[in-house]
């Protein structure tokens, strides 16, 4: 991976290979050089994969996937959710007891002010939370919350504005 970025306009962000998957969070100023590195990035592991293991054909049945980032609290998010991948899966307890990725690497400053979330379960006890606190402090039943409309949007508002969270 560092080899082929010297050779490409690309800076590598946060990384976790894991037996099935990788993902990888890459910087790029244009997609052309970023298909370019992901290209003979998979060609060179597949070659290595194969030769290790006496094998030919694909290592990877799809092709990469990739997504935008546009402002630094996706960043952030985005960086947490490689992390915390192997830990997810049961392979480690931390993110920094994973061999397999650049976590004890990482240069960059997270700000603690971020609120991450970075699966559908966070968002979804998030939310209750919220919801139930909020049903609490209005002397509010669920029925009756959904019924009024003002309240339903000041609640929205809250789940948006102060957890990045929407209906």
């Amino acid at each position: 991976m560092y080899k082929l970025k010297e050779k490409h306009e690309i800076n590598i962000l946060a990384y976790c290979v894991m037996n099935n998957h990788t993902h990888i969070l890459l910087e790029s100023e244009n997609l052309k050089d970023l298909s370019k590195y992901m290209q003979r990035l998979n060609t060179r592991y597949g070659q290595y994969y194969n030769k290790k293991y006496n094998r030919v054909g694909y290592v990877f049945r799809d092709r990469f996937k990739s997504e935008g980032i546009y402002n630094e609290e996706h960043l952030y998010n985005c960086i947490k959710y490689i992390y915390d991948n192997p830990v997810k899966a049961g392979l480690c307890k931390s993110p920094e007891q994973y061999p397999y990725s650049n976590y004890k690497k990482i240069d960059i400053d997270i700000n603690e002010n971020f609120v991450f979330m970075d699966i559908s379960e966070d968002k979804e006890k998030i939310c209750e939370e919220v919801i139930n606190e909020f049903l609490k402090e209005n002397n509010l039943e669920l029925i009756k919350l959904l019924k009024n409309k003002e309240k339903l949007k000041k609640l929205v508002i809250v789940l948006k504005d102060n957890y990045n969270l929407s209906f």
